[in-house]
């Protein structure tokens, strides 16, 4: 949902890793980032099906935890 008119949108995006890795700005990973974008995918997803277009931008995908290789 759009904060200024309260309208659902027709494309999301998730954009990953932005600054992260990288021994300039910072040389490790958040392990949260991945999982948590495509969670939120998920969920648009199936709240809205094909009304709403999810992208999720990423350099390595990177599943943490218990079963979430399987998730991704």
């Amino acid at each position: 949902m759009r904060i200024d008119n309260k309208e659902k949108p027709r494309s999301v995006a998730y954009i990953l890793c932005v600054g992260s890795r990288d021994e300039q700005n910072h040389g490790y990973c958040c392990n949260v980032g991945c999982l948590n974008a495509l969670k939120h995918a998920y969920l648009l997803k199936n709240q809205y099906g094909d009304e709403v277009e999810a992208y999720v931008c990423y350099t390595d995908m990177r599943a943490v935890g218990r079963k979430a290789e399987e998730f991704y």
